[in-house]
């Protein structure tokens, strides 16, 4: 019941956006985590490799995605990393003119 009202929250939150210019709306989250190299052998898998963090952002008026990638050894996936990229995102994409802002996530670090 908790997941269905946040899906008529989100619906009815997307819709608002993309009426209203003075709304926004964005929905985040770390998406699965890499490999780097991606080796296929099993032995190979357990050896210390390079993991590919990628975390996105998806503009619920627009349906413009955003994704920051970086390597584990750029940053961590920590709330730090989480406000750096929704406070760039927000002074490079979103309109100046928004008085009401939504955001969404699930079960996100930050």
């Amino acid at each position: 019941m908790r997941a269905k009202k946040i899906y008529r929250k989100l619906d009815s939150v997307t819709k608002v956006c993309k009426e209203d210019k003075t709304v926004a709306g964005v929905l985040f989250d770390f998406m699965q985590n890499l490999p780097l190299p991606n080796i296929p052998v099993r032995e190979a898998f357990y050896f210390r490799q390079l993991w590919l963090n990628t975390f996105g952002i998806h503009n619920l008026g627009t349906d413009d995605v955003r994704l920051y990638v970086y390597q584990e050894g750029q940053g961590q996936k920590s709330p730090d990393e989480v406000c750096t990229f929704l406070h760039d995102y927000i002074m490079k994409y979103v309109n100046a003119n928004v008085k009401t802002f939504y955001l969404f996530c699930d079960g996100c670090a930050g």
